[in-house]
């Protein structure tokens, strides 16, 4: 894979973050398996695994099981959401032309 290759999928890869994130802030209680968000985010799931298992890896998710079982939903820690709100209000400000 050549580096321009690289580069987009890891921007494919920011923007899924950043669409969980906006997901995860406008629906705050939402708790499910990966098939049911990649519903909601009309993503397949082998898409957002990786996604998701790296938000649980840094506390913005909580990961319950393992597998195909596994149930994820958003922290309840409030310095965490805090944050994320606050990057999610500045991103809305932002405009690319």
């Amino acid at each position: 894979m050549n580096t321009i290759d690289g580069m987009l999928k890891e921007f494919e890869a920011i923007l899924t973050r950043i669409e969980i994130l906006i997901f995860f802030s406008k629906n705050p209680y939402a708790m499910d398996t990966l098939s049911k968000f990649s519903g909601w985010l009309k993503r397949p799931p082998s898409d957002i695994a990786r996604e998701f298992d790296y938000f649980a890896e840094m506390g913005i998710v909580e990961k319950m099981g393992e597998g195909e079982n596994a149930i994820y939903s958003y922290t309840s820690n409030l310095d965490i959401t805090s944050k994320i709100e606050e990057f999610i209000k500045t991103l809305g400000k932002r405009r690319i032309s």
